[in-house]
């Protein structure tokens, strides 16, 4: 994954989050807020379980608080969201609440003392703009305690965004996504189970195909693929730019508005030329305040648009996008038949095409779990002087890749501390390393005999073996060991 498609990403899942407010329609209102927010949760987290199980053996107690003070972000924000949403129409809601970026720029400069770029700033000025004329330059509907509780919900997101940042940087996403998913689920329950015993509130859920329908949408594309997304892509877009796509997403509601309210009936949202303009004005702050936007729009225009590891890589990875798209489209439409029947089949199969984008970025870019030709193979054994040839066939076909020094010493420590500790266990061991380089870098290592997991902390190893470990267990994108057919085999993406 590069920074341009990590921004196409982050710009995909908040067309879903725009998307989402049709379907959180169809909850009824009996049904208490947390119920929703602990079943989403806990069938998203099952489904970034059934993607991810091969790395929990990197929990710690780290990323366990990591994951714990996002969650807490997360259900603080949809606590102030629910008390605010309450008396305030969708339009003005979503405009407040796509304001929150300005609270990335002083909560920056006041905890981490970051100072934004002039066009950051520039670009954030401009899109507030946007915002006002999209709320119809109506200054006194601001005015009220609903407002207030969704300007902290504002606060209270940027904080989120700052903190996913921050903890991405350093940690691995994977446990970050399963791990503020699971304590949603876990503090969602505890407040529904709280309603249920003092308020009176039922601690059943209905069995509507409309409430599951929604269910369905807002557990994978919301807690899943939107949670698994942004945590990988703030990796490459800093978190005032992350926060200014997101803000796009009243734009996205209105575009979409109309074929939404065809298809399911709802009320029409009325379109008016400041809101037009407003929505204009929005994307263009966001050119603004984002380079890569404008220098891929001037390279596009002049026909010299390329990527050094385009989307999808190419005409296998395409390939492998028609597959993935295709599976989501059968299994989401098969699913909104079956709740809903033909049209929402319809809506649910073009979601899962749309969808088939960021999830291929993330295989292929990013986990490099598909099979891909390999850049360089060799074979490892114990001795200084294999280390060196290998060390050698890295430099040579890192560079041919433009790969820089930098970027090939880490590749080398990465491969040098498995092997060590792969040797150490099993001298006589022979070990079949292949690469694939791009802007992650994709190390396998496979091996015969007795079955060891380099990657686990032993109880009596030494303090700085298991500090260099602990770096790539952090660190790496993936990280996870499987055995097959009596061979040991490794997958680290750096």
């Amino acid at each position: 994954m590069n920074k341009l498609e990590a921004n196409i990403s982050l710009f995909i899942i908040t067309f879903f989050a725009a998307v989402q407010y049709v379907f959180l329609a169809w909850v009824p209102e009996s049904v208490s807020r947390f119920a929703f927010l602990c079943v989403t949760n806990l069938v998203g987290f099952l489904m970034t379980l059934a993607f991810f199980w091969g790395e929990l053996f990197r929990l710690d107690r780290k990323q366990v608080g990591q994951s714990l003070a996002l969650s807490a972000e997360l259900v603080v924000f949809n606590v102030f969201l629910l008390l605010g949403v309450a008396g305030v129409g969708p339009t003005v809601t979503a405009a407040v609440l796509s304001a929150y970026f300005v609270f990335i720029v002083a909560l920056s400069a006041l905890l981490f003392r970051q100072r934004p770029n002039g066009a950051s700033l520039w670009g954030s000025a401009v899109i507030l703009l946007g915002l006002f004329l999209m709320m119809d330059a109506d200054v006194m509907g601001l005015w009220n305690r609903n407002i207030l509780y969704l300007i902290i919900a504002d606060g209270v997101f940027a904080l989120y965004i700052i903190t996913a940042g921050l903890y991405a940087s350093s940690s691995n996403p994977s446990i970050l996504a399963m791990g503020q998913t699971f304590f949603c689920f876990l503090i969602a329950l505890a407040f529904w189970a709280w309603e249920a015993v003092f308020n009176g509130v039922p601690f059943s859920l209905p069995v509507s195909p409309e409430f599951w329908g929604s269910v369905l949408f807002i557990s994978f594309f919301i807690r899943g693929l939107y949670g698994v997304v942004q945590i990988y892509a703030q990796r490459y877009v800093t978190p005032l730019n992350t926060s200014l796509i997101f803000a796009t997403e009243i734009v996205m509601t209105m575009a979409v508005s109309p074929v939404l309210t065809r298809l399911f009936g709802t009320a029409p949202e009325r379109i008016t030329l400041l809101k037009i303009a407003g929505s204009v004005v929005m994307v263009a702050g966001l050119f603004m305040a984002e380079p890569s936007f404008m220098e891929a729009a001037k390279q596009t225009l002049s026909g010299g648009f390329k990527s050094s590891r385009p989307i999808a890589s190419g005409r296998k990875g395409s390939r492998h996008y028609c597959l993935f798209s295709l599976l989501l489209a059968s299994l989401l439409g098969g699913c909104g038949w079956l709740l809903g029947g033909p049209l929402l089949a319809w809506v649910y199969g073009i979601l899962g095409v749309l969808a088939g984008i960021p999830i291929t970025i993330l295989l292929e870019g990013v986990l490099c779990l598909t099979p891909l030709p390999d850049d360089a193979s060799f074979v490892l054994q114990a001795g200084v002087e294999s280390q060196n040839d290998a060390n050698a066939v890295l430099e040579e076909t890192a560079r041919e890749q433009g790969i820089g020094m930098k970027r090939i010493f880490e590749i080398q420590s990465c491969l040098e501390e498995l092997s060590i500790r792969i040797f150490n266990a099993m001298p006589e061991a022979s070990i079949r390393v292949r690469i694939r380089y791009g802007e992650a870098v994709s190390l396998r290592l496979s091996w015969e005999g007795e079955k060891h997991n380099p990657l686990r902390i032993g109880p009596d190893e030494d303090a700085l073996d298991v500090a260099a470990l602990k770096i790539i267990r952090h660190r790496a994108l993936q990280a996870s060991f499987g055995r097959r057919d009596g061979e040991n085999r490794v997958h680290v993406v750096v």
